[in-house]
């Protein structure tokens, strides 16, 4: 989240504890959210008809995944700079 949109609603912050999606190995996923955010994550896990935490697990799932994809495609560009840097030099 940008630095305007925290501070835009910081006063609003909400930090509420749901119990965990079915099959996670603890027994409690701690959401912290503001005001706004909360209320649209609820409203697409209502119209997804799951429930706020299994809501949740899913998109920090498919966050860390879009993460490790950016990661792993951004090693492979340094690499390949690396190579063709190594191979101008001989």
């Amino acid at each position: 989240m940008c630095q305007y949109c925290i501070h835009k609603i910081e006063d609003h912050r909400a930090a509420d504890v749901y119990p965990a999606a079915p099959r996670a190995p603890f027994g409690v996923i701690e959401i912290e959210a503001y005001g706004e955010e909360l209320d649209l994550l609820e409203q697409a896990a209502f119209a997804s008809g799951k429930s706020l935490s299994a809501f949740a697990a899913e998109a920090a799932l498919e966050y860390a995944e879009m993460y490790l994809r950016a990661f792993e495609a951004a090693s492979a560009d340094l690499k390949r700079r690396d190579e063709n840097g190594a191979a101008q030099h001989q």
